[in-house]
This record gives structure tokens, sequence and C-alpha cells, in this order.
């Protein structure tokens, strides 16, 4: 056999062995983030969130968006236990990490924002803001916020139209509004000044806890 033969055989089997020892540790390396939900294997198991679900509590938010960016916790569909999961939440533009987000005194779980989309007889239908129509009824025992449109000096649905923004606290099914409240353009002002106010106090805050770590 040729010199020139020999060792291109040599070479070629050679080559071939550098494969096979390749081989078992491509078989056993798993990707480092499997469900890519952008949390590590390693890490979901540290956390007890399942690596091979993105999302592990089912409340449509992925794991790493509730570690990283909304704080909730991913192994639990409603963080503050208010009933409404912490993915409708987000979308409703609530606080998912607490169960009254206003701070009003009434659960998130009751409480629903809106436009009156239509009135019939003691029934009203609104959009919310994350894109659902609820229907609920007003009834003597619902209590009502507004203006008196109808200048009878008593407020009842009469004087609301549709258009109007409004804010609802339901009933525990949900079938009827306990309190109705229209809300105007100085209530929307009043909610942002009251959020101006408190970031320089939340940012104090945070500020404060680094320096006692």
């Amino acid at each position: 056999m040729k010199a020139s033969s020999r060792n291109r055989i040599i070479t070629l089997a050679l080559a071939g062995l550098g494969l096979i020892a390749l081989l078992p540790a491509t078989a056993n390396a798993g990707p480092k983030d499997r469900d890519r939900d952008g949390l590590s294997n390693k890490r979901e198991r540290k956390i007890g969130t399942n690596p091979r679900k993105a999302d592990t509590d089912r409340d449509t938010l992925k794991d790493g968006r509730e570690v990283k960016r909304t704080r909730t916790n991913p192994r639990r569909a409603d963080t503050d236990r208010d009933g409404v999961k912490d993915g409708a939440e987000i979308r409703r533009g609530l606080n998912p990490r607490d169960d009254d987000s206003d701070g009003d005194g009434t659960s998130d779980r009751y409480e629903r924002k809106g436009v009156i989309v239509a009135i019939e007889g003691e029934s009203v239908v609104i959009r919310a803001k994350y894109g659902s129509e609820i229907t609920f009824g007003v009834d003597a025992t619902t209590f009502i916020e507004g203006a008196d449109r109808d200048g009878d000096g008593v407020l009842t649905l009469a004087d609301f139209q549709v258009g109007d923004r409004v804010e609802v606290n339901l009933s525990a099914d949900g079938s009827l509004a306990q309190t109705l409240e229209l809300k105007t353009d100085d209530d929307d002002m009043n909610e942002a000044s009251r959020a101006a106010d408190l970031q320089p106090r939340l940012v104090g805050a945070l500020a404060l806890l680094r320096l006692t770590r």
C-alpha cells in the first residue's frame, strides 16, 4: 500500500474516533433553558418551577417574566389571592401583588373599570380596559356617585349614558353593582397626582433599604 493511501486512512480513522468521542457529551447536554421561558433549568429547579413548562402556574405569564419583571410568584396563578389571575391583572392594569390595587378598600376581585356600551332597563354593559364586556344589574341598593344630569335631586341609573367611563364594585357573584361611580377627567388627574407623590417616597424607601443591607 502506498504511503499516501495509508496516511489518508489513518487520518480518516482518527477523525472518526474524534467524532465518536464527542457523541456522549452532545447526547447528555440538554438546553440550558429547555422551555425557553427566560430561566435556566438550574434556576427553575432551585425555585420549584417546572423546567419543561414555560408557564408553570398557568396564569398566562412565563416563569421568567414573573421572576424578573412582574415579581409575582411563578408557582401560584394568583399571587395576591384576590381571585384574579396574575396575567389577567396585568392586562387590566392592576397590581398582581396587591389585592386592592387602587387602595379604595375593595378587592380587585369585585372591582371593574370601563366604558358603558349599553343600558337596558336596570342592566348595564361596560367594555373593560382589557377588551371584555361585563354585564351587571343596578337596583335600589346600589350606591351611585356621579352627576345629577336630569336635575331631579336624586342620583339614579338615568343619570348615566353610553360612553361614560365608570368604576363599579360588584357583588360576590358579579351580577349586581354594589357601587357605581362616574369617572371624570379630574379623577384621572387626582390619580396621576397621587402616583407622582408616591414615586419619590418609593425611591427613598428603596435607597434606605440598600443602605441598611
